[in-house]
Parts: C-alpha cells; structure tokens; sequence
C-alpha cells in the first residue's frame, strides 16, 4: 500500500487539485504577513494553522513544488505509523502467535492500508500533519504518566502538551482528547499523577487558546458564521457522518 501511494504521489498532476488549491494558498499569507494576527484572522478554511507552519518550513528549507510537495504528508504518514508502533509496544499489544514488537510494527502498519488514509496523505491536505501531532502527544501522555521520576514525567507532559496543542490548531475536534486524559491514569487516581496530564493540558492551552481568541471561536473569521436557528436535518447528516 505504501508503494502504491509513493508511485501515485510521483505520477500526480503538478497542480493543486481538490481542496489543495485552498491550503496550499494559506502559504502565501504565512509569506506575505509571517505568523501574525493578521495571518490567523486571514486563513481562509476551518482548520488552523498547523498545515501551513508545517509546510512553511518544509517549502522555506527544500524549495519542494508539485508533485513532490505531496511527499510531505507521505512522509509524515510513516512518522504516523512508527508513532502508533511505539504506542501499541507501550501498551504491550499482543497479536496471536506474534511477539509484541512484531504485534505492535504489524498492528500500526495496517493504518497505511486504510483507503481514506491514502487520500488524507497522498495530497496536501490538513489531515496528516494535524494526526502526527496528535499521536505525538498520545505516547508522549502514555510515557509521562508511566514514568517514576517527576522530572521525566514533567517533561514529557510539556512535550504532550505542546503536541496537542498543534493537533487542535490543525483539526479543532481533537480537544476531545483532553476528556479523553482521565482515561490514561491508573485507578484509584492519585493527586500526583493527575499532575501531568493537567500539565499537558496547560501548555496545549497555552498555544490554541490565543489563536481562538483571536478568531472569536473555534473557527477562523473568514469561514465562522452565526445560524439563527437549528437544523434537525443537519443532526442527522452528522449523525451518518459520524456512523461512516
């Protein structure tokens, strides 16, 4: 599967297609006005700005164009897949007549097969970069609220809590994942160990909270609008959605 898409991505047309026209546009704001308010206030699509910091500097140090610009996603699709390797080893993943570290690289490399994950990944779009932020601070949390020294601990929740923060500036739905962190401690939960993930949550906060108070919400201004009622028939189209 990854051959596959490495081949797609070589022979793809030297243009934007699809909704990379949109993104790939946000660079040229990044250029025009850096990392400012006004950068953030012009971004023209819901997500934030992590796709464009990502391929900033990936374009400011490789120069890369078309096709070879969509190599960026591919490449931060197998960062993705060693990611959830360490993850599923960490959380001791065992397979059938598998060793754990053969239960691990296997379980994380059947992500790549996934079909939605190939579109997400052999284009520049704002999925993958926002996901390997995201699993980033996943094993990050598991080894923070795993470690028995505080400062290692501390460490690694400011890592999380950095990385979570470039995952919500790049898909805002993965704040869900702060609810999630009172999973991850052993029970009973102990003050201390809460700590961490508290930590981790601080510092993610520290970097989306000013963006969305800039915006004025979750959404960049220039796509953020006020219904003045609700749909029921919207519900149920992100009810399928949400079943898909």
């Amino acid at each position: 599967a990854s051959l596959i898409l490495h081949l797609l991505v070589i022979g793809s047309p030297a243009h934007p297609v699809y909704d990379e026209a949109w993104f790939l546009g946000t660079l040229d704001i990044l250029k025009r006005n850096g990392v400012s308010v006004i950068f953030l206030r012009e971004l023209p699509g819901a997500p934030g700005p992590t796709f464009t910091l990502v391929y900033g500097a990936v374009q400011h140090l490789f120069a890369l164009e078309l096709p070879w610009l969509r190599l960026v996603n591919v490449t931060l699709l197998g960062g993705c897949v060693v990611l959830l390797a360490a993850i599923f080893k960490t959380a001791q993943t065992s397979l059938p007549a598998l060793s754990g570290r053969q239960s691990a690289w296997l379980a994380a490399g059947v992500f790549v097969t996934l079909p939605t994950v190939a579109v997400s990944s052999g284009m520049t779009l704002t999925e993958i970069p926002a996901m390997f932020f995201m699993l980033i601070f996943v094993y990050a949390s598991m080894l923070g609220v795993a470690a028995t020294d505080v400062k290692y601990a501390a460490l690694w929740s400011v890592l999380a809590g950095l990385a979570l923060g470039m995952a919500v500036l790049g898909r805002q739905n993965y704040l869900v994942a702060i609810a999630a962190l009172i999973v991850l401690p052993a029970w009973p939960i102990k003050p201390l160990r809460m700590l961490f993930p508290m930590l981790a949550v601080l510092v993610a906060a520290l970097l989306f909270m000013p963006v969305f108070a800039i915006w004025g919400g979750l959404l960049p201004r220039s796509v953020a609008y006020a219904a003045s009622h609700l749909s029921p028939f919207y519900g149920v189209l992100s009810l399928g959605y949400f079943g898909l």
